[in-house]
């Protein structure tokens, strides 16, 4: 009886996450740390990390170091925690880390005995690797994990986080692609469930439409968000209003920002002043993030400006 309640419990935490019911997955949660049975507890403390983090009561750091702490009995469990650790990579861009830490990950989901666990795992796991995909430039394997997600009809979480990976491989190449994917990924994710996904299509979105001469129309003028004050420094450099553009990036300490964060950063002083030296500084912070596909934005404005043929290959690889 208590094997069957434990199974139950793991499925249904799994079932609350993915459905962002966080009232009861954290009401379950505490439940599951009384527990006499060791089973649950470790269950419970993988997920009470997790929620942790994406309540943003702990930083990243806090939470992987939590992870490492973590030295579950369970394999399933000790599985899952290179899962959660997985987002954290994806939601920081460190890329590299996400490169190296995904490697094997695939297999070893195989041997997790719970079958609702292992296929929504493996479906978590998919994501990510699109993620570690796009930033390596493989669009064409990205494209086809979205579209086999999509086919498999997941629920509309999936759905709308697979929307956002699939419109990001349309940036570069048909940019009003990526925006009819983005519009249609945030009718999924409706609610206050969905609130952090909708975010990032928003900010897509007006990435997007920004670079394509369209009206930004999410664009959040009082946000204090790295990549939300980037956007709107973007609209005004589009605008032509190059001293307010400057003034918000101002605003921003480079320090505070990751490697990625910082590569837009250059990229967008690249467009305010000494362009050849920002841009170039934005390809360098792109590849120490990773992020070989969006480095194309800084390496097209450099090719723009005559910069030498082999100086910019040289800096792609």
């Amino acid at each position: 009886m208590e094997q069957t309640l434990t199974k139950s419990n793991i499925q249904k935490l799994e079932y609350l996450d993915n459905y962002k019911l966080k009232q009861e997955k954290r009401q379950l949660i505490d439940e599951m740390l009384e527990s006499d049975n060791i089973e649950e507890v470790e269950w419970a403390t993988l997920y009470d990390i997790d929620d942790h983090y994406t309540a943003k009561r702990i930083s990243d750091v806090q939470a992987l170091t939590a992870y490492n702490d973590f030295k579950p009995f369970n394999r399933s469990v000790e599985i899952g925690i290179k899962v959660f650790k997985s987002y954290i990579y994806t939601d920081t861009q460190s890329y590299l880390i996400l490169d190296e830490h995904l490697m094997g990950l695939e297999y070893e989901l195989d041997s997790i005995q719970d079958d609702y666990i292992r296929g929504m795992y493996k479906v978590r796991h998919s994501i990510n690797s699109i993620a570690n995909l796009v930033a390596k430039d493989y669009i064409k394997e990205a494209r086809q994990v979205c579209e086999k997600i999509m086919n498999d009809n997941y629920d509309n979480h999936y759905s709308t986080l697979v929307g956002l990976w699939f419109g990001n491989t349309f940036i570069l190449d048909n940019p009003d692609k990526a925006i009819e994917i983005y519009e249609k990924a945030l009718t999924l994710a409706t609610g206050s469930r969905w609130e952090k996904v909708r975010g990032y299509l928003k900010n897509s979105l007006d990435f997007v439409n920004i670079m394509m001469g369209y009206y930004p129309k999410y664009l959040n003028l009082d946000s204090k968000e790295p990549s939300e004050v980037h956007n709107v420094a973007y609209w005004f450099i589009k605008k032509n209003d190059i001293q307010v553009a400057e003034q918000l990036l101002n605003t921003l300490d480079i320090d505070d920002l990751d490697d990625v964060q910082k590569a837009y950063h250059f990229l967008y002083r690249g467009y305010v002043s000494e362009p050849i030296k920002h841009f170039s500084l934005s390809v360098k912070h792109f590849k120490a993030g990773g992020e070989c596909y969006f480095r194309k934005l800084a390496l097209y404005e450099l090719e723009k400006l005559g910069v030498d043929r082999y100086l910019i290959d040289a800096m792609s690889n």
